[in-house]
């Protein structure tokens, strides 16, 4: 009735007020009221009213977030429920509510640790693959909505790969699919003068002299998330992420120099430092078992052979060297030149060759010219600006004695 439907809107209010006050507060200032807060919110999630439901699981994964392992004794009160949402038909719970869920449960994974989450991890992979199979099987194109949804599932398995560890590597090949084909969307950018400004409906629209150039962002959303996750599988699979560094590399690296979105260029350089780190890492990996079951250099794979790190430090170097001398942000700039130092650490010494070593010279060189001219510019502006505030001083100084 219209009384309980305005108390669970109160109630939803008091749920997204609770989400400001967790972002302050640590575990010691929730833990007193942890278990009332919960409570209110168990029934608030299953009233039945989808966009107070919404709310709940969000502040839930707030919550969870917030007092860590103090949650472990509440585990068992939530997550049966949020799994029996992704079980429902896609329509029933709706792309929002479901992702929400999804949301939530990795967040409380996270919080809880892989020894409590692992099993239910796994089957909300399951779900999550079969949702994915589901979309990829689609003969419409996928709406706005499923693509948000497909967004919250990506960061959410990125979650869960941080608990499972390697026992992930078993859904990349459900999963990369879907990442490479967003990470390699082009963007969805027209021009028009201002008399057919109306083109650019549903755009964000920048002024490019005398035209507006419209750029459709949820296009560049969806490439960035699926750049982050991308390189979140890199970082958290090390080794176990081999098989799969040449097809991704191949999506990645061409954003390095990706000026519509500063996001997706950071994540190619970061990329490009992790494949240096999981080639290495393979290959210290494999020549552990060889040495392990006593197998001499001849029997190595494709994986431990000491070539293939170098091959891949090939494969990026130029690359990255481009993106410094280009790169017109300066905090990524600086993040090239660090990746840059993470792949020579990680392939080891002697792995630039002398022309490399070279160009990496020339290039820094270069950098720091260029630093040592803006500062100079900008020492040049702040004096000139001191000298113009003084005269101003000055005039009024002589206007009070006049």
């Amino acid at each position: 009735d219209a009384g309980r439907e305005g108390s669970e809107r109160v109630r939803a209010h008091a749920a997204a007020a609770s989400i400001n006050f967790c972002e302050h507060a640590d575990d010691a200032v929730l833990a007193p009221h942890l278990q009332e807060m919960l409570r209110h919110l168990s029934v608030l999630m299953q009233s039945g009213n989808r966009k107070a439901s919404e709310q709940a699981i969000t502040t839930v994964a707030a919550i969870s977030l917030a007092v860590g392992e103090l949650f472990i004794p509440y585990y068992a009160s939530f997550i049966p429920f949020l799994k029996s949402i992704l079980a429902m038909p896609p329509d029933q719970a709706g792309p929002r509510l479901r992702g929400k869920t999804m949301e939530c449960i990795s967040l409380i994974g996270l919080s809880v640790g892989a020894d409590h989450f692992r099993e239910d991890a796994k089957e909300t992979m399951k779900l999550i693959v079969s949702t994915l199979d589901h979309v990829a099987s689609a003969t419409e194109p996928s709406s706005e909505n499923e693509d948000t949804e497909a967004s919250y599932m990506h960061q959410a398995c990125g979650r869960i790969c941080k608990c499972l560890g390697e026992e992930f590597v078993a859904y990349l090949p459900a999963l990369l699919p879907s990442l490479l084909r967003s990470a390699s969307l082009a963007p969805d950018v027209k021009l028009a003068d201002a008399d057919n400004a109306e083109e650019l409906e549903e755009m964000e629209t920048v002024q490019v002299g005398d035209e507006l150039m419209g750029v459709r962002t949820w296009v560049l959303e969806e490439k960035a998330t699926a750049c982050h996750m991308l390189n979140t599988y890199l970082t958290e699979l090390g080794p176990a992420f081999f098989p799969y560094l040449e097809q991704v590399g191949n999506v990645l690296k061409p954003l390095l120099t990706f000026w519509y979105h500063e996001d997706i260029r950071a994540s190619a350089i970061t990329a490009m430092q992790s494949m240096c780190k999981c080639a290495a890492a393979s290959v210290k990996q494999q020549q552990s078992t060889a040495a392990a079951f006593g197998a001499g250099g001849g029997t190595m794979t494709a994986a431990g052979d000491t070539r293939v790190v170098k091959s891949v430090l090939d494969f990026v170097f130029s690359d990255l060297l481009g993106a410094l001398t280009t790169e017109g942000e300066v905090v990524l700039q600086a993040q090239c030149a660090r990746a840059i130092g993470g792949c020579v650490e990680a392939c080891g010494g002697g792995c630039l060759s002398p022309e490399q070593l070279d160009q990496m010279t020339k290039a820094f060189q270069q950098i720091m010219e260029d630093s040592d001219q803006r500062i100079e510019r900008i020492a040049t502006e702040h004096d000139l600006e001191a000298e113009e505030e003084e005269d101003e001083d000055e005039d009024e100084d002589e206007d009070e004695d006049e």
